[in-house]
C-alpha cells in the first residue's frame, strides 16, 4: 500500500479563522437555547477549556461544534429508522454533537433511550454536556471503551444490540490493519440482520494511501478513496462472516464552512461519506 509521512504538529490546527456553518448556529440556538450572536463566543470558550486537556486537531478546529451526520446522504433514512424505534450508537462521539442533532431533528419524539455514545475518553463527553448545556438532561447512555480491543469488557453487554453504527471522523485515525480491527468491533455491536448499517464520514484522498502522522496515538492513518473503502469492507466481511453493500461519495467541498482552510492546505485531501448495509451474516 502507498505510504507517506506527515509531521504537522497539533498546534497547527488551532485555528483563528473559525467560520461555523448555519447548522451549528441552528443546533446551539434551538437545542441549547444559546442566542445566535453568542454561539461563536461560547464555542471558542469551550475550545480554550478543551485544548488544555486534548490538543487534538478536531478541538483546535472546533469540529466538535460542526455536525457531520445531518449532511450525510443516508441521514433521512437513518432519522426515519430512529423515529420508528431502531437503535443507534455513535462511536468516537467526542462532544456528542451528532447525537444531539438526531435528538433535535426527531422533534417532540423522545429517542434518547435508543441512542448510545462511545469514546475512549469520558472527559470528551462531559465537556459536551457543558458545551450543549444539557447536564443531567441528555438521557443518552455513554460507554468508555477502546474499540481496538476486541470485545472490550465495557461493550460486552452491548454486543449485537444496535441497528445503526455512526462513525464520523473516526476510522481514519488508524492504518489499514487497525481499521480492520476497529471495524470488526463495530460489526460486533450490530444486530446480525439484513439492513443493519454502518454509516459515517471521514477525511479521505483522491487516491487511497497510508501515512505516518504526528497527531494520532496510532501514528498511522489510512485515507480512503471510494474503491479502497469498499475493499476494506470486503476484507472485514471475510473476517466476520458478513457481506456488505457499500456506497461512498468522495469529494472536496471547498466552500464547506469550518473546513475551507483545510482544503487549501491539503489539496489532495477529500471528504468521504460512506454507508455499509449488511446483506448477510453467518451468525444470522
Amino acid at each position: 500500500m502507498p505510504s507517506s509521512n506527515e509531521t504537522t504538529p497539533a498546534s497547527a490546527y488551532f485555528r483563528t479563522d473559525i467560520d461555523l456553518p448555519e447548522s451549528s448556529f441552528d443546533l446551539f440556538n434551538r437545542y441549547s437555547s444559546i442566542p445566535r450572536d453568542a454561539v461563536l463566543r461560547h464555542v471558542l470558550d469551550l475550545r480554550e477549556k478543551a485544548w488544555k486537556v486534548f490538543k487534538y486537531p478536531c478541538v483546535g478546529a472546533c469540529a466538535f461544534a460542526i455536525t457531520a451526520i445531518n449532511e450525510h446522504p443516508y441521514y433521512n433514512t437513518l432519522l426515519s429508522d430512529v423515529k420508528t424505534g431502531k437503535t443507534l450508537i455513535d462511536v468516537g462521539t467526542g462532544f456528542g454533537q451528532d447525537l444531539r442533532r438526531v435528538i433535535l431533528d426527531c422533534g417532540d419524539q423522545n429517542v434518547s433511550e435508543q441512542l448510545c455514545a462511545c469514546d475512549l475518553e469520558e472527559r470528551f463527553f462531559l465537556l459536551g454536556q457543558e458545551c450543549f448545556l444539557d447536564q443531567g438532561k441528555l438521557g443518552v447512555k455513554f460507554v468508555a471503551a477502546d474499540l481496538l480491543e476486541q470485545r472490550a469488557a465495557a461493550l460486552e453487554p452491548l454486543q449485537g444490540t444496535f441497528d445503526i453504527v455512526h462513525a464520523s471522523y473516526f476510522i481514519h485515525l488508524w492504518g489499514w490493519a487497525d481499521q480492520i480491527r476497529v471495524l470488526t468491533s463495530l460489526i460486533g455491536l450490530l444486530r446480525k440482520a439484513q439492513g443493519s448499517v454502518i454509516v459515517g464520514a471521514q477525511i479521505g484522498s483522491w487516491k487511497a494511501y497510508e501515512k505516518d502522522v504526528a497527531v494520532t496515538e496510532a501514528g498511522r492513518m489510512y485515507l480512503h478513496d471510494e474503491e479502497s473503502i469498499k475493499r476494506l469492507f470486503r476484507e472485514v466481511g471475510t473476517v466476520t462472516g458478513t457481506a456488505w453493500r457499500v456506497e461512498a461519495i468522495n469529494w472536496q467541498p471547498e466552500t464547506r464552512k469550518g473546513f475551507t482552510e483545510m482544503w487549501k492546505q491539503h489539496p489532495t485531501s477529500t471528504y468521504i461519506q460512506f454507508s455499509a448495509v449488511m446483506l448477510a451474516s453467518e451468525a444470522a
